[in-house]
């Protein structure tokens, strides 16, 4: 977002001049207001509370402060640890677990990792691989798992993801076969 300036201001269009109330008692004539500093602060706070998934209600006027006080993560139904890296959760949820989501376990953000390859779908049940930026596995015990609202990125810090020599070939097979294996940079490969 950017600040809009009055259109009457006398640094108008450097974008810098601040708004002024009219005073005609002494001339001053009003800011005349552009129509982009009434729309876009309200599409900001629209985005806003659109990402954290509330409907704009005009009657609730306190949706921006339930949206940037909620939790960013999206908690997901009862899920089962099938493998070290590898859950399946009941229904068809492969839509909401695209490749690179990112995902954490048990409310703990030492615990992210991203979707690997597309979840598969059979009987009822969606399964699905994970790859983890460091070297770990799935919690032994699964209380809740999350996924961030953001669309996928190639590393939870929206960097290239790293390795080194210490993980091994399966570990980095998994990496190179990843949706984001352009972003990685494999050091002592």
């Amino acid at each position: 977002m950017k600040y809009v300036e009055p259109l009457n201001s006398s640094s108008y269009p450097e974008r810098n001049g601040s708004y002024v109330n009219a005073n005609p008692a002494t001339g001053v004539k009003g800011s005349t207001v552009p129509g982009e500093a009434l729309e876009h602060p309200q599409r900001e706070i629209l985005n806003v509370i659109e990402a954290a998934g509330l409907t704009p209600n005009g009657a609730d006027l306190t949706q921006l402060l339930q949206a940037l006080t909620a939790s960013w993560w999206i908690e997901s139904a009862a899920v089962t640890r099938t493998g070290d890296d590898t859950f399946t959760l009941t229904g068809d949820r492969s839509a909401d677990y695209p490749i690179g989501k990112l995902l954490r376990f048990n409310g703990d953000d030492d615990t992210k990792c991203r979707v690997l390859g597309v979840p598969t779908v059979s009987d009822g049940v969606t399964a699905i691989t994970v790859w983890f930026e460091a070297k770990q596995n799935l919690p032994m015990t699964i209380t809740k798992l999350e996924r961030s609202p953001l669309p996928p990125y190639s590393t939870a810090n929206y960097s290239a993801l790293v390795t080194t020599t210490q993980y091994d070939e399966a570990m980095r097979k998994k990496l190179k076969d990843s949706y984001c294996y352009s972003a990685i940079v494999i050091k002592g490969a």
